[in-house]
């Protein structure tokens, strides 16, 4: 089942990402991992260089 192709229509309204073949992840627009983190580094005063960051799945990858 293509259950991210169904999904489509919320793109506007929601951050929509098939991560694995059993795995979506879906968040409010303009909101993700990305921006998680850089409001994290604004709110602790951390520079880009001074940030690590990881994950544990394929989608946590680039």
């Amino acid at each position: 089942m293509d259950l991210r192709g169904q999904l489509g229509e919320c793109d506007d309204e929601a951050y929509i990402v098939a991560s694995d073949q059993q795995w979506i992840d879906i968040a409010n627009a303009g909101v993700h991992k990305g921006t998680t983190v850089a409001r994290l580094q604004q709110l602790v005063g951390a520079a880009r260089h001074e940030t690590l960051v990881f994950g544990d799945g394929l989608n946590d990858s680039g």
